[in-house]
């Protein structure tokens, strides 16, 4: 093998003898295995044009699999020529396609057919003049990274690399019986020594290439005094490596056609051809907060058994009822008011219970009760230790953890739409839940509603449902302030409006977006500075968080961390917290074209594996926060005390079951006197029905 190649090529061999030139005809044999031979290792895939078995001749003994596709350049060709038994003792595979790049079709954009990365391609022609042969040269490729030309000839035969820049053709005699295409490429290939920065710089007017040239002092990207980006530091590290330098030049100057890096968000980005991608980060949005529901509710006091274990006791209680109630009928032990459950319940709070003399003699009540009394024991005591042990910590409140928690009405889910689809109703099920929302968003359009002051606006933001709060945006958009998530959702829901059939197939973060979409939900602080500056309204935005209301701090993930960090510093007296989920996480890096034999993305894959690239994105952050002071200079007071707030409706509700279920026991137990006042009752209306019938 040739070191620097991978292990399996795949050459892309084309024959054309109608390339430039049409009507050529080729008097002498071509013969195949002679340009390919030795490279046992190649995938080799053959275009054709008016050429048949009988042209191509015999070559050396070749093993290799061809793929035989009868087309050339985008140019139909007659179909009746089919000639599956060519020689050679390789196993050939003949497709026809209508395209060397792509196959197209009348109602379906086209598609690639051939891999672009690692694919070398040979084109064989019969061009005798150079000046046709410079024609070639001259036409663009974005597709593929290796291509060279073989100018045919009985006499000798030239090979010719053309890279990415055409002042850097190369040429070389190519001897059929001996030389091999891997090693001519290897040896006639370099790598692009002017690139195109795109992305790296937001001066105006201005860009980055990166060229030959003297190497300056790198510096320390990490210095406090340093005022180079994030990005910029990057690539100077990665194509200090290959020995290029950085310049930042007018746009006018830059030559196109070259060797291009770009940094890209991978949600809407042509993959096509040769181009390489290198992913550094997944960028979402993420939230914040130190709002929690700190109360006691009746779940409080179910909470150190399991569902299990209450069950058990519910079924143990009743079983000893009964079974109390089946020995006093059978067995006669005369009247007694001894009552089982009131017993049972005396022995749960740890008090004594009456039992009469003939009752607690019998075998029945010493091995039941005498049970009875060994668990209760066992289970009072778990239950006040446990309870005790809940009391003591501190207590634990409701914080919204995933986006699920923030939607302000809960009746948005994956399973209620998962069955509408499987009864053909999801468009009735869309514009039942999100049909409002939609309203407000696109067709009433979202940001005229934000001119209207805030009291007179329709729907109006419920303080029941959470504020999603945002960083403002940098650049004001409508002459209103306007903030990034907030225009997340904007441009959302009008993407999703404008592309009906994505309801056919929503995703349950889908469904979670649409439910955010809410009018009931506000996006702005409540105090509104009389200047719609960036930092007033930060300002404004951060005062209104650590408020600690029902407001949450919503941004893309790097923001968020470093936000977090600033506000923990700050308000050390308020506990924030992350959500754990990333909403719309979307990949995002660098896209190399026109590459070649060139090691700069594996200089930026090495960058990112080595945690350079973190490093450099946390030290950005940091730099933004280093001489921001916070909005809010007043220490709270620090208040332990635990409120009972809307806690204290349990005591009721508590009393309230008690004497329920005393009701009902003492209805159940007076029985027979109840029944005796309802005939009282009836006779007593019937004479006064009477009565009242004869006035």
């Amino acid at each position: 093998m040739i070191p620097g190649f991978p292990k399996i090529y795949s050459i892309l061999l084309v024959l054309s003898i109608r390339v430039l030139t049409a009507g050529a005809n080729v008097m002498d044999t071509i013969h195949l295995n002679d340009y390919v031979d030795g490279d046992n290792d190649c995938d080799v895939q053959i275009f054709y044009s008016d050429i048949t078995s009988d042209k191509q001749g015999s070559g050396r003994h070749s093993t290799h699999p061809t793929t035989i596709s009868r087309t050339i350049l985008q140019k139909n060709f007659p179909s009746n020529w089919m000639d599956v038994n060519i020689t050679g003792s390789a196993v050939r595979e003949v497709a026809e396609y209508r395209s060397l790049l792509f196959l197209r079709h009348k109602e379906r954009p086209p598609i690639m057919i051939t891999c672009a990365t690692n694919v070398y391609i040979v084109v064989i022609t019969t061009m005798k003049l150079w000046s046709e042969r410079e024609k070639i040269f001259q036409n663009k490729r974005t597709f593929y990274n290796y291509i060279a030309f073989i100018f045919y000839s009985r006499d000798n035969t030239r090979f010719c690399v053309v890279p990415t820049a055409l002042s850097r053709v190369q040429c070389e005699y190519f001897e059929r019986t001996r030389d091999s295409v891997v090693v001519s490429f290897k040896a006639l290939t370099s790598a692009p020594e002017y690139w195109i920065l795109n992305g790296f710089s937001v001066t105006t007017g201005r860009g980055l290439i990166a060229t030959r040239g003297n190497l300056p002092n790198l510096g320390n990207p990490f210095a406090n005094d340093s005022t180079l980006k994030a990005l910029v530091s990057l690539a100077r590290i990665a194509f200090h490596q290959a020995n290029l330098t950085i310049l930042e030049i007018p746009i006018r100057g830059i030559i196109p056609n070259e060797a291009y890096i770009s940094v890209h968000q991978f949600d809407r980005v042509n993959l096509i051809g040769s181009r390489q991608i290198v992913v550094s980060k997944f960028v979402g949005y993420k939230f914040l907060t130190c709002y929690t529901e700190q109360f006691i509710t009746f779940y409080f006091y179910v909470t150190p058994f399991k569902l299990e274990v209450w069950i058990g006791l519910l079924a143990a209680i009743l079983i000893f009822v009964l079974g109390n109630e089946v020995s006093n009928k059978f067995t006669n032990f005369g009247k007694s008011s001894f009552s089982a459950w009131l017993f049972i319940l005396a022995n749960m709070f740890e008090e004594g219970g009456f039992v009469p003399k003939c009752f607690e003699k019998s075998n029945f009540f010493r091995l039941t009760f005498g049970f009875w009394g060994l668990m209760a024991l066992i289970l009072t005591n778990c239950y006040t230790g446990l309870m005790i042990s809940e009391l003591n910590a501190p207590l634990r409140g409701n914080v919204p953890t995933i986006f699920q928690d923030l939607v302000c009405s809960k009746g948005y889910n994956s399973e209620s739409y998962g069955k509408a689809r499987a009864d053909n109703l999801t468009t009735v099920w869309f514009q039942k839940h999100f049909g409002n929302f939609m309203q407000f968003w696109v067709h009433n359009g979202a940001y005229d509603v934000l001119r209207i002051p805030r009291v007179k606006r329709r729907p109006q933001p419920s303080r029941n449902c959470f504020t999603l709060l945002s960083p403002p945006n940098e650049y004001a958009q409508w002459d209103v302030p306007t903030y990034k998530f907030f225009t997340f959702l904007y441009v959302f829901a009008n993407r999703f409006h404008y592309l009906g059939e994505l309801r056919e197939n929503l995703s349950a973060q889908t469904i979670n977006i649409l439910s955010l979409l809410d009018p009931k939900h506000g996006h702005e602080p409540e105090s509104d500075p009389v200047k719609h500056n960036v930092p007033q309204l930060r300002s404004a935005v951060e005062a209104e968080l650590v408020k600690c209301e029902k407001t949450v701090f919503i941004s893309k993930t790097d923001e968020a961390w470093s936000e977090f960090s600033f506000l923990e510093k700050n308000y050390y007296w308020l506990k924030f917290t992350k959500g754990r989920d990333v909403l719309n996480p979307i990949p995002y890096g660098w896209i190399f074209e026109n590459t070649g034999v060139s090691k700069i993305p594996r200089y930026f894959t090495f960058l990112l594996e080595s945690g350079i690239h973190d490093r450099l994105e946390g030290e950005v952050q940091r730099r933004i926060y280093t001489n921001r002071k916070p909005a809010v200079e007043q220490k709270f007071d620090e208040n332990f005390a635990m409120g009972l707030d809307t806690g204290i409706t349990t005591l009721f509700e508590l009393c309230a079951i008690i004497v329920g279920v005393s009701f009902s026991s003492m209805l159940g137990e007076c029985r027979s006197y109840c029944g005796i006042i309802a005939v009282r009752g009836r006779k007593l209306f019937g004479v006064i029905f009477n009565w009242l019938g004869c006035k």
